[in-house]
């Protein structure tokens, strides 16, 4: 059965549903353990359980004495809250608050304790959640196999990560009986938790890309865009270390209002703050280490050696008309390509240059690479000019429409070359205009990466933005609801 979103948001009705009737089905009853000494027996101790008002709020239905603990079940009876204390030998005293809500529901020690069946919110929530890594990862093979070049995948990545760590969490800290506002409070402090497991990748992300671009700042001068890596960094320290480091300071210096007050609203709002600014900046972090995982994967992998057709996308050329470093690396990209494909296949490629001539060049962009190729010993029949496009997309959609208009070329195997971390931009681009292609990366100095990256990251959010919005409002209105029944819990 093929999963989609509207099929999600059904089946997380009805295992919310599910949680529900587990806990009405097993919490109208709740068996106390207490550790007693060895020996001991029922009549040695006195149980009580207040009446509200002469109503009866809960009824004893068992006593008994197992393993040296001693065995009390209630069962509800009526809605209201009461008490039940016990005393024995040798001054042991146990006293405790029972609530029974709407459908006698019953829970201990607070408004929203210890109650029978809760294990099944988090039990329905990691199942929830593995349809979700499914689905994910399911939609990522599914765009994967279509083409690389898709912003999709970065969603799609970034989903299955942030999932799969959402599920660890869960996995980690959800055994156990445990309250019910300890289960609101597991889903706000998984947001700390999902943090701290991103954190050191989080970290070694910001320090190379500081290291990369101080690199690129002293090799290209500075501006702006060039500084796009330190700010980057320093977004993401701020965001993922600072939120903790407020908190602590808050509750220790802090005096104008009482945040230790545990029925007061400020620990409940900063708590939520605190959590809702660490899941998404958590969840922005896994967008970009996607980013960077799709682009490293597109710039580093060799196409299948298939092609008819190769696209060599042009940039700037020396005053001269020759090729600059980068172009030159594009073009024995290309050519390189071209050597191990025939060695392998015997199919000797058709170049096309692309670009156009701009204000300050002699020659096209085009013109100078078909004269390199030329040099390397391309006969001229082999290289088909296109020289009239000026941006990336011209470079796609006009090398498209030259190469579909040759005769007997019905349905051409094309691939492009461009400088390696520009590959899964210029993939994206070509998916855009109708040119299915892959990508031939050149090799370049390592300290252009990070704003490749940067860029990408912006992108992806851009071309995702409804689906990473969707997200956003999903993780935001889980904490703040999880945040505010805390403070209600709390409160009652």
């Amino acid at each position: 059965m093929k999963i989609t979103r509207k099929k999600l948001w059904i089946l997380g009705a009805c295992l919310l549903l599910i949680s529900f009737i587990v806990i009405l089905i097993f919490g109208r009853s709740y068996t106390f353990e207490l550790k007693v000494s060895e020996g001991s027996v029922v009549e040695d101790f006195s149980i009580d359980l207040e009446r509200d008002d002469g109503k009866e709020i809960a009824k004893i239905s068992d006593v008994s004495v197992k393993n040296g603990e001693l065995h009390i079940t209630l069962d509800a009876k009526s809605r209201g809250k009461t008490y039940l204390s016990v005393t024995g030998p040798d001054n042991y005293i146990y006293y405790d608050v029972v609530y029974v809500h709407r459908f006698n529901i019953m829970t201990i020690n607070s408004y929203m304790g210890f109650t029978r069946g809760s294990n099944a919110v988090p039990a329905c929530g990691i199942l929830f959640l593995l349809v979700l890594l499914y689905f994910s990862i399911s939609e990522l093979h599914k765009g994967m196999t279509e083409s690389l070049y898709q912003y999709k995948n970065v969603r799609n990545l970034s989903w299955s990560l942030f999932t799969g760590a959402l599920i660890i969490n869960l996995l980690l800290f959800s055994a156990g009986q445990q309250a019910l506002v300890s289960r609101l409070e597991q889903v706000l402090h998984s947001a700390s938790a999902l943090a701290r497991f991103v954190f050191p990748i989080a970290i070694i992300m910001a320090v190379l890309l500081a290291i990369s671009n101080i690199r690129l700042l002293r090799k290209e001068g500075f501006t702006w865009r060039n500084m796009l890596g330190i700010i980057m960094s320093a977004a993401i320290i701020i965001g993922t270390v600072i939120p903790t480091f407020l908190t602590d300071y808050v509750y220790s210096h802090v005096t104008i209002v009482d945040f230790h007050n545990q029925r007061a609203v400020w620990p409940y709002l900063d708590l939520l703050v605190t959590n809702l600014v660490l899941i998404l900046v958590s969840y922005l972090e896994v967008v970009l280490l996607s980013t960077i995982i799709l682009t490293t994967m597109a710039a580093k992998r060799t196409p299948a050696f298939n092609k008819d057709y190769i696209v060599i996308l042009g940039c700037q050329i020396r005053k001269d008309g020759t090729l600059t470093k980068l172009l030159q690396g594009r073009a024995d990209a290309a050519l390189d390509f071209s050597k191990k494909q025939e060695r392998f296949t015997q199919k000797a490629p058709v170049f096309v240059p692309s670009g156009g001539q701009g204000s300050d060049e002699v020659i096209s962009e085009a013109q100078a690479i078909k004269n390199y190729l030329l040099s390397q010993g391309i006969p001229e029949d082999r290289i088909l000019l296109e020289d009239q496009s000026t941006s990336t997309a011209e470079n796609m959609m006009r090398s498209r429409i030259l190469i579909h208009t040759r005769k007997n070329d019905a349905s051409p195997v094309i691939a492009f070359a461009t400088t390696n971390y520009h590959v899964f931009r210029s993939g994206v681009i070509a998916n855009s205009v109708g040119l299915r292609a892959d990508g031939i990366g050149s090799k370049t100095r390592s300290y252009f990466w990070v704003n490749a990256f940067i860029r990408e990251f912006i992108a992806t959010l851009e071309a995702e933005k409804k689906n990473h919005r969707r997200v956003v409002r999903a993780l935001s209105l889980l904490v703040t609801l999880s945040a505010v029944l805390v403070y209600l819990a709390n409160l009652l």
